[in-house]
């Protein structure tokens, strides 16, 4: 599976829409097989979302992230995980030993629905 991970420094950024770096890796049987980090030369999002596309990107791994971008992403086949906060080296050795549902853990401070009760509130926050 090919991971693309909005990095800023050593953390996931906190804004995929204005966010021009990233690191893309490759998984196999619980294991990164390939990594790169690149910065995108794409100014408008839409653009950078079709160049990770191209790039046969399936998982993307953000910040916060605009419903337009998350439906452009989801459109292009690229299944969204947003709202973390975390440096990115753990969010990828996470992937590796779990599932896409543990990220859970990192969520943005408010962006973890916990029940029923309170999902309204935080409709916005759908990370996982």
């Amino acid at each position: 599976m090919k991971v693309a991970l909005n990095i800023s420094g050593k953390r996931i950024a906190p804004l995929l829409d204005v966010g021009m770096d990233f690191y893309l890796c490759e998984l196999k049987e619980q294991q990164v097989i390939k990594s790169a980090s690149f910065t995108s030369s794409e100014l408008f999002v839409e653009h950078r979302i079709r160049q990770l596309s191209r790039l046969g990107v399936q998982l993307l791994i953000c910040g916060a992230i605009s419903r337009q971008c998350r439906l452009m992403a989801e459109s292009q086949g690229i299944q969204v995980v947003g709202f973390l906060s975390a440096e990115y080296q753990e969010v990828i050795e996470l992937l590796c030993q779990s599932s896409v549902k543990a990220l859970q853990r990192f969520s943005m401070p408010g962006c973890q629905v916990q029940s029923r009760r309170r999902r309204r509130r935080n409709k916005l926050c759908r990370g996982i």
